[in-house]
């Protein structure tokens, strides 16, 4: 923000540095689980290996995590005066 940059760009910037590795691993996750389904099927009680309600709300809720913990820094570091943090370094 000293230098110009927008409040709005600072977020967006820090959002997607912190987020977008935890969407990486969340599709990462998802692949490994469909390949693992046929062996962890025997371990399973009382749900299919590929239940859909699964597959679909796991990935939601580490997705709602992840934004959550790229949101609350980015939030720390607009509250930052920028002249402050030149000067602290």
């Amino acid at each position: 923000m000293a230098l110009g940059a927008q409040a709005g760009r600072r977020a967006y910037a820090g959002s997607r540095t912190r987020g977008a590795p935890g969407f990486v691993w969340i599709a990462a996750g998802l692949v490994a689980a469909f390949a693992l389904t046929r062996l962890m099927a025997s371990m399973l009680y009382g749900v299919k290996a590929t239940d859909a309600y699964t597959f679909a709300a796991i990935p939601v809720l580490l997705g709602v995590v992840a934004l959550a913990a790229s949101y609350l820094p980015s939030r720390r570091v607009l509250a930052l005066d920028p002249v402050t943090a030149l000067r602290h370094e």
